[in-house]
C-alpha cells in the first residue's frame, strides 16, 4: 500500500519536476529499503500493542495450561496469558500489506499459508481453553488440516506453473550482467548488436558510447537499457534474421514458434526469447517456478535442472517441509523466549537468503538459483523478524504472555512456507538448526521408548532434558539461542561453498 502510493502513484506521476521531495520517493522501489520499515513498522506494532493485548488475554481468562508431567518449576506459569501470537501474526500481515507490491503471487501465498497455520493453533488454543488442559486438537486433527495447508501452497505452485505464461518483457532484474550487455552493445562484434544499437535513444546510445566498464552502470541507464529493449521487443518486428543468428544456438521451442510466423503476445514472447539466447550471460531466462531440488554445495542443482523431480515428487517434499517446520517450532516453544528468540535469528537468515537469491547480480555471483519473483518476500521476512524481536520485549524470561499454538504454528509454517518459495527447502535444516534438533529429540525419544521400553533423555523436547539436568531456564535459553547464531552463520557462510 505505501509502495503504491508513494512510489506508483506520486513518484512515477511527478517524476519529470525538479522537486527533491519527489525524487527523494524513488526509494520505495528498492526491496532493502522496505524490507526495512517492514521490520520497523511490525516491530512498533508488537510494542505498541503488545501490553493491551496481554490485558485483552487476561480479562478473557485465556491462561497457559502446564502439563503435569513437565518440570515442576513450570507450574508457577499456569495462567500466564497465551495465545500472544496473534499479536505476531496480525503485526506481519499489517506490515507486509503495508511495504510490500501486493501483486506478487508469492507474498500472497505466505501471506494465507501463515494465516492458515495460525487459524490451526487458534483452534488449538482455544479447545485448550475450554477443556482447560494442556491438550487441545488431536495430533491426527492438526496433521490433516497442516496438510491441507501444505497442499494448498503446493497447488498455488502447480497452477501458476501450468496455466499463466510470465511476461515476456524485460525487468531491470533480468539483466544478469549488465556492464557486459553494455560492453558487447558498445563494442558492436556481434550481428544483433549491430542491429539493436542504432535503435536505441541517443542518450543511452552516448551512455554507452561513455561507458568504461569498471563498475555497474548506474541503476537510471539499466532501467533506460531495459525499457529501450522492451520497446524493441514490442515493436511488432521480429527479431530474427538468419544472417543475425547465424551463430546463436537457438532452442527447439524458439525454432518451433520462429516457423509458426508469430503475431502479437506471441511475437513479443519470441523476440525476447531471441535475446535471452543470444545474450546468454547478459539476460536472464523468462522461467517459472522450477520442480528441482536445490542442493547446498553443488551448484548445478540450483543453475540446472539435474535434480528435476516434477511436481507429484516435489509435492512431498512441500509437506515434510511445511508440517516439518510448523511442528519443529511448535515443539520448540517451552521456555520463556526460546522459541522467539530462534525465530528472530532464522527470520534475519532468511531475509538475507531470500534478498540474495532475487538479487541477479547476488545470485549469479553466489552461483544461487535465481528466483526474481521472490524479492517480495524478502520484505515478508524483515516483517517476520520485526515482530519477532518485538514479541520478545514481552516474552523475554520472566514471560508476561505465551505465543501459544496461534503464534508457533503460524510461525512454523512461514518458515516452510518463505523455504519452498525460495527453494531453500534443505538450507532451512541449518538456519532452523536449533528447530531440528528440538524435533529430532522427541521422534528420538518415542521412537527409543517403543523400540526398547528407555528413555534417551531425562524429558523431551531437548529444553526439558537440560532443566531436569538442573541448568537454570534462562541458560537453557541463551544457549540455545548462542546455537541459534552459530547455525545461522553457518548457513550463511556455505553461500561461497559452492
Amino acid at each position: 500500500m505505501v509502495y503504491y502510493i508513494f512510489y506508483e502513484l506520486l513518484y512515477n506521476q511527478l517524476k519529470d519536476g525538479e522537486s527533491y521531495i519527489v525524487k527523494a520517493l524513488n526509494v520505495f522501489q528498492y526491496v532493502t529499503f522496505r524490507t526495512t520499515y517492514a521490520a520497523i513498522t511490525a516491530l512498533l506494532i508488537t510494542l505498541f500493542f503488545g501490553r493491551r493485548v496481554i490485558e485483552a488475554l487476561r480479562n478473557w481468562n485465556v491462561g497457559q495450561q502446564i502439563r503435569e508431567e513437565g518440570p515442576q518449576a513450570h507450574m508457577a506459569k499456569r495462567g500466564t496469558p497465551t495465545m500472544g501470537g496473534v499479536l505476531i501474526i496480525a503485526s506481519v500481515i499489517i506490515s507486509s500489506l503495508l511495504w510490500a507490491k501486493l501483486t506478487n503471487l508469492y507474498i500472497w501465498i505466505a501471506l494465507l499459508a501463515t494465516a492458515g497455520f495460525a487459524a490451526i493453533g487458534f483452534a488449538d488454543d482455544y479447545a485448550k481453553m475450554a477443556k482447560k488442559r494442556s491438550l487441545g486438537l488431536t495430533g491426527r486433527k492438526k496433521l490433516i488440516f497442516q496438510l491441507l495447508i501444505a497442499l494448498g501452497v503446493w497447488l498455488a505452485l502447480y497452477l501458476s506453473t501450468t496455466f499463466s505464461t510470465p511476461t515476456p518483457l524485460l525487468r531491470v532484474g533480468d539483466l544478469k550482467d549488465p556492464a557486459r550487455l553494455m560492453l558487447r552493445l558498445q563494442e558492436q562484434r556481434d550481428p544483433l548488436s549491430q542491429y539493436l544499437r542504432p535503435q536505441l535513444s541517443y542518450a543511452l546510445q552516448q551512455e554507452i558510447t561513455e561507458y568504461d566498464g569498471t563498475s555497474l552502470p548506474p541503476e537510471a541507464v539499466q532501467r533506460s537499457l531495459t525499457d529501450e529493449l522492451n520497446r524493441i521487443i514490442r515493436s511488432g518486428a521480429s527479431l530474427y534474421d538468419q544472417q543475425r543468428f547465424e551463430r546463436v544456438k537457438l532452442s527447439d521451442d524458439t525454432r518451433k514458434l520462429i516457423g509458426q510466423n508469430p503475431q502479437g503476445e506471441n511475437l513479443v514472447r519470441l523476440n525476447r526469447a531471441l535475446l535471452e539466447e543470444a545474450y546468454p550471460e547478459e539476460i536472464a531466462k523468462n522461467q517459472k517456478y522450477s520442480w528441482n531440488v536445490s542442493i547446498p554445495f553443488f551448484k548445478a542443482t540450483a543453475t540446472s535442472n539435474i535434480t528435476y523431480v516434477g511436481p507429484i515428487v516435489y509435492l512431498a517434499l512441500v509437506i515434510i517441509v511445511l508440517l516439518g517446520s510448523s511442528n519443529a517450532v511448535n515443539l520448540t516453544d517451552g521456555l520463556d523466549g526460546l522459541a522467539i528468540s530462534i525465530t528472530f535469528i532464522a527470520t534475519a537468515a532468511l531475509t538475507a537468503f531470500t534478498y540474495l537469491i532475487s538479487d541477479a547480480r547476488w545470485a549469479r555471483y553466489l552461483d544461487l538459483s535465481w528466483r526474481p519473483e521472490a524479492a517480495e518476500l524478502t520484505v515478508f521476512c524483515g516483517a517476520m523478524a520485526g515482530a519477532s524481536l518485538g514479541f520478545l520485549w514481552y516474552n523475554a524470561p520472566p514471560a508476561e504472555v505465551f505465543m501459544g499454538d496461534v503464534g508457533s504454528l503460524a510461525i512454523g509454517g512461514a518458515i516452510g512456507t518463505i523455504a519452498v518459495l525460495t527453494k531453500q527447502e534443505f538450507m532451512l535444516l541449518m538456519v532452523g538448526g536449533v528447530f531440528v534438533i528440538e524435533a529430532l529429540s522427541v521422534m528420538l525419544q518415542v521412537a527409543s521408548f517403543k523400540m526398547t521400553g528407555r528413555r534417551i533423555f531425562k524429558m523431551s523436547p531437548l529444553h526439558h532434558h537440560f532443566e531436569l539436568q538442573g541448568w537454570r531456564e534462562s541458560k537453557v535459553v541463551f544457549r540455545f539461542l548462542i546455537l541459534a547464531i552459530l547455525f545461522a552463520l553457518l548457513s550463511l557462510s556455505t553461500l561461497k561453498l559452492r
